[in-house]
């Protein structure tokens, strides 16, 4: 039994007290009470059921968005790391644990459990105190990364935003935007280079 019908149990109750001041329930009071009772539930209980379907209903776009959220935050390293071991490779022509504990401030303890993670599932290749070396895997999601990253900075700097704050902000953006709002970003900082061009 819900709360609504508790609630409206004391009400029924006394009733059947004034109606019977020596408080006997008969078969016939018993009956009665239990029909009320039903009832009673049965009104409580659509309403409440088609609020709640209703509501189900109306956040089923923030539930979709929690769950991508959530997957965003699963690759979010995986991402960071193979773009940074893509350009040590660069800048320095090989990539060791040291550069990246360095680079993200953590522990060499810390680096080795997420590159074993990397690893397993196919974006790089090291050996024990060896470089470390992205797969034709990791490669792929570097360039994909990448391009996200210059598109969202590109965009945040098109609105004005310094290059310092901009830096900072795609770093918490660029995992967490859909492949339609990359493209909108991209397209307005194309028509943004496009329309400076033009004044100069």
């Amino acid at each position: 039994m819900n709360a609504d019908c508790r609630n409206k149990l004391p009400v029924a109750e006394s009733a059947a007290q004034k109606s019977h001041p020596d408080h006997h329930q008969t078969a016939e009071t018993s009956a009665h009470r239990s029909i009320h009772y039903a009832a009673v539930c049965q009104k409580s209980r659509s309403p409440r059921n088609a609020q709640l379907n209703a509501a189900v209903k109306k956040n089923v776009p923030h539930t979709k968005g929690h769950q991508r959220t959530r997957s965003d935050h699963a690759t979010e390293l995986t991402q960071d790391y193979v773009e940074a071991i893509a350009e040590l490779q660069e800048q320095k022509g090989e990539c060791r644990v040291r550069d990246l504990a360095s680079r993200f401030a953590v522990s060499h303890v810390t680096v080795s459990r997420a590159l074993a993670r990397m690893q397993r599932d196919g974006f790089i290749q090291t050996q024990p105190y060896g470089p470390v070396q992205l797969t034709e895997q990791g490669q792929k999601l570097a360039g994909f990364s990448r391009h996200r990253h210059h598109v969202v900075m590109q965009f945040l700097i098109s609105l004005g935003v310094s290059h310092n704050t901009a830096a900072i902000d795609t770093e918490g953006i660029e995992h967490h935007v859909s492949d339609e709002t990359l493209a909108r970003m991209e397209e307005f900082v194309m028509r943004n280079t496009r329309a400076r061009a033009a004044d100069s």
